[in-house]
């Protein structure tokens, strides 16, 4: 037979070697897929490491985020804020990060000027991040954040602020099983700020505390960005299916209005505390403060001092510091959280929070402004075609104490002294025999958010909340509705309107007892359209 030329023997001989080695080209062709798989994602990370470094992202050792923004808020058409507590008055301060100019002359019960809305440029966040593994598991992360609000950057004593700086200990104990961290985090309970967003546009947090889905953050997101805990704690191992915190840390609330409240120490906050009873009819009207909270400037000249450090950033998306803990109690604050590990789909979680606050100390102990504790938990379901859910509850009770002083006034401590303070829960006397109750918070909330494809989504959020003292209440009802653009692969436009309502509902002693007043249903004007820029660096 000549060259070339296959004869039938030589076919019969190839296909018996086929069936006898069958199993093994099988095995050889399943590993070459494999190799092929495993190269293709290889080069997928590589790519993405590419990327990242390029890009100066986390990955890099050291990011930033910047965000400016441009901001509009609501006329005051029914005088609302000029009219301080005389009647007339909204039954709260406007509830928005930024409100609007009261009128000229005002405070002044008869003014009748319809108070202006405001329209300004802001620097929102400027920030650097710094993560390095500087042994072999052992992690270190620091966020710093720079003051730009233009009205303050040259007269604030701080303008760098840490925001976060820890060190994880990825295999110190138990060759990994249990981690530990030390220095100063946010706690674990904020899920609008670490939605389940794998895969999903428009992520460009990278360890920032920020937001994606939105520009303003829950109130009950808020309180929680505002604890920054300095201490030490232990978590879950990376391998681990289910997540897990514990950590004890120091007392978080010396020298601040702030508590587990969700709108009482903000109102008495953006007040001032010599606000001197800003509601309630018959309550002096000559300390009602407007203007952007961080500056707190007052419409009659007086000073706001007390008001001022009541928390940087009350109202939007950023900035807590390490040194807002300032002279710490002798107790130690604690928290824990557990939850399941996303794996597409359901997700949900729970976190407990103690402040380790005393507001009664005994002689010779260091006391703090306010005691309170508070539980959080957060359900979602994301991946559903191009659909995300996230629902979340929140309840605090910050306690409440008095302190007889001269003249026969029972000071109100604690959690107590801001709704005092605000008129909507009366003086109590020593010949009353009357205690101030805790104030009891709740909230709830739910947020949906539809990709229209990979670069617009929109989202949707409703939140309902209360603070009550006693029969005295403070009540808010907020949506939020979004459109978050992907302008390009570091940088997303977002546009947002919220549109708050809110009352409240003093209370009289009568009788010798402290009964509920009629409800103030005034809504101030404070509705707020936003157009944010963020960039990842």
């Amino acid at each position: 037979m000549g060259p070339g030329k296959v004869s039938k023997k030589d076919i019969e001989n190839l296909e018996a070697l086929t069936i006898e080695f069958a199993d093994e080209l099988a095995l050889l062709n399943v590993k070459v897929s494999t190799l092929e798989d495993g190269f293709a994602e290889l080069k997928k990370d590589v790519d993405g490491l590419k990327k990242d470094y390029a890009a100066g992202g986390a990955k890099a050792g050291i990011s930033g985020l910047f965000q400016a923004r441009y901001v509009m808020t609501d006329d005051d058409p029914n005088n609302t804020l000029g009219k301080g507590g005389a009647a007339g008055a909204a039954g709260t301060l406007p509830l928005a990060r930024y409100v609007g100019n009261a009128p000229n002359g005002a405070p002044n019960a008869g003014n009748t000027i319809a108070g202006q809305g405001r329209s300004f440029f802001n620097i929102a966040q400027s920030s650097v991040g710094f993560d390095r593994h500087f042994d072999e598991d052992f992690y270190f992360h620091m966020q710093l954040d720079f003051d730009a609000n233009q009205e303050e950057a040259f007269v604030s004593g701080n303008n760098v602020q840490i925001n976060e700086a820890y060190v994880d200990m990825e295999k110190w104990l138990f060759d990994g099983d249990i981690r530990m961290r030390v220095g100063t985090w946010a706690l674990p309970f904020n899920r609008e700020r670490n939605p389940e967003m794998a895969e999903y546009p428009n992520q460009l947090r990278y360890g920032f505390r920020s937001l994606d889905l939105t520009i303003s953050p829950s109130f009950w997101d808020q309180n929680w960005e505002t604890v920054r805990n300095a201490g030490i704690g232990l978590w879950n191992g990376k391998d681990s299916s289910f997540q897990w915190q514990i950590a004890g840390t120091n007392n978080t609330s010396a020298g601040f209005n702030s508590d587990g409240s969700l709108l009482a120490w903000r109102q008495a906050s953006a007040a001032g505390v010599g606000m001197g009873k800003a509601f309630g009819a018959g309550h002096p009207a000559n300390t009602l403060f407007v203007g952007d909270p961080t500056t707190r400037n007052s419409v009659n000249g007086a000073s706001a001092a007390g008001g001022i450090g009541a928390g940087s950033g009350l109202y939007g998306d950023s900035l807590a510091t390490i040194d807002r803990n300032g002279a710490s109690a002798s107790e130690m604050g604690f928290y824990g959280w557990v939850g399941d590990k996303y794996d597409g789909g359901f997700r949900w979680d729970a976190g407990y929070f103690q402040n380790g606050g005393n507001i009664t100390p005994a002689n010779g102990d260091i006391g703090t402004a306010s005691e309170w504790r508070g539980y959080q938990f957060n359900a979602g379901w994301w991946g559903w075609e191009d659909w995300g859910f996230m629902a979340s509850y929140y309840n605090a009770t910050s306690d409440s104490a008095l302190q007889d002083i001269a003249g026969g006034i029972r000071s109100a401590l604690g959690g107590g002294r801001n709704f005092v303070g605000l008129g909507l829960y009366p003086a109590l006397t020593t010949a009353s025999g009357l205690a101030y109750p805790d104030v009891d918070s709740t909230s709830w909330s739910i947020l949906a958010n539809y990709k229209f494809n990979d670069e617009n989504n929109i989202s949707v959020r409703y939140e309902d909340m209360t603070d009550e003292m006693g029969p005295a209440e403070i009540t808010a009802r907020i949506w939020t509705f979004g459109w978050n653009h992907k302008v390009s692969n570091n940088s997303l436009l977002q546009l947002e309107y919220s549109t708050p309502e809110s009352d409240s509902r003093p209370a009289a002693i009568v009788g010798g007892a402290v009964v509920a007043g009629a409800r103030n249903t005034i809504d101030v004007s404070d509705d707020l359209v936003q157009l944010n820029y963020k960039v990842r660096f």
